[in-house]
């Protein structure tokens, strides 16, 4: 099954050790990349960020028994939702800096996909 464009929403809070400050916050998901430069970053406070990522940059995934013409009959409940975990990764990094130095941190989190199964009194199946 190919999965359609997805959207993330991340609240990040950059926080730089010593006297350094957060100098630019970039995520990054599949081949997509956002990134806050220094005047958009608010030291301690967090930062929403979203992320979309389009259809063409997630592969295939395996599906088997979801969202099928027998569902409507039986009334299958565990069929009305699906989690498959860890289809992509997001990876964060902040970079801290003054004058006289700079350093940055990563950070990297796998992200789980929810498919729900939506089944109209047409017995038309959709998945999203």
């Amino acid at each position: 099954m190919r999965l359609p464009t997805l959207r993330y929403e991340f609240v990040l809070t950059a926080n730089c050790p010593g006297a350094l400050s957060a100098q630019s916050v970039s995520l990054s998901i599949a081949d997509t990349r956002v990134a806050v430069g220094q005047d958009e970053i608010t030291a301690g406070s967090n930062l929403e960020m979203s992320v979309t990522v389009p259809a063409t940059q997630i592969a295939p995934v395996a599906v088997a028994d979801f969202c099928t013409p027998d569902d409507r009959e039986t009334g299958k409940e565990e069929h009305g939702t699906l989690r498959i975990p860890s289809i992509l990764s997001a990876q964060a990094a902040l970079t801290c800096g003054n004058e006289a130095s700079s350093e940055i941190t990563y950070a990297s989190e796998s992200l789980d996909v929810l498919l729900r199964c939506e089944i109209d009194e047409s017995a038309t199946h959709s998945i999203r």
